[in-house]
């Protein structure tokens, strides 16, 4: 939510969120409108332009939703998150057309 505050000019407006791994209903002052079981529903009948996910750990990664989405036609973003444990500079890359983290020593 940091980042979406520090660059208001790219015009993100965070309408509400889907907290995967939290019962919390808020964060960062922004309401949590469905728990991620009814996500999808919840994108099905609202109009949802785009979702953005991030996750700090690979297996919180909502599969099914992405799928759900892709299916309606709703875009996803998808943060790519660094792994704390590896020591040195991660980047991002394409290679032979995929998109990787490149993590160098």
């Amino acid at each position: 939510m940091d980042a979406f505050k520090k660059h208001p000019e790219e015009g993100i407006d965070v309408k509400g969120l889907v907290l995967v791994d939290s019962k919390e209903q808020e964060f960062c002052g922004i309401k949590a409108v469905t728990d991620k079981d009814r996500a999808g529903e919840y994108i099905r009948n609202n109009w949802i332009d785009e979702v953005y996910i991030s996750v700090e750990d690979f297996s919180l990664l909502p599969t099914e939703l992405i799928v759900q989405c892709c299916e309606m036609a709703v875009t996803v973003h998808q943060q790519m998150f660094k792994n704390a444990n590896l020591k040195g500079e991660q980047t991002v890359e394409k290679i032979a057309k995929q998109t990787v983290l490149t993590t160098g020593g």
